[in-house]
């Protein structure tokens, strides 16, 4: 995998997080009352999950696909940089374990087999 597709690989991922709650909330109120009954104690969760309570659930769950939409979308619009930044830490990183494993391998040599 190049470090060019890594913005898209973003990209793609956030707008799968939208989608998946665009169609968790498309189910409706009476089908997440129906689970939240199923699952509740008492058998009956319409005390706690009221339509109120859904109408805010789902404002907040169309603000986050409306935010991950975006962040997908500034994603794309900026994948030079973020491209030149993952190359950056890819080669960190890269160097990082070069070093300790240089390191690891002159503490065996010096002291003999860890086992």
């Amino acid at each position: 995998m190049s470090v060019k597709t890594i913005p898209y690989l973003i990209a793609a991922l956030l707008l799968v997080g939208a989608v998946a709650l665009l169609l968790t909330i498309a189910q409706g109120y009476d089908y997440w009352l129906a689970i939240a009954n199923a699952a509740s104690a008492k058998g009956s969760a319409a005390n706690y999950l009221t339509p109120d309570v859904w109408i805010g659930i789902r404002r907040k769950a169309l603000a986050c696909a409306a935010l991950l939409t975006a962040l997908a979308c500034i994603s794309l619009w900026k994948r030079s940089a973020i491209a030149s930044f993952a190359s950056a830490v890819w080669c960190d990183a890269y160097d990082i374990t070069t070093e300790f494993t240089c390191w690891l391998r002159s503490v065996i040599a010096e002291d003999g087999r860890l086992l």
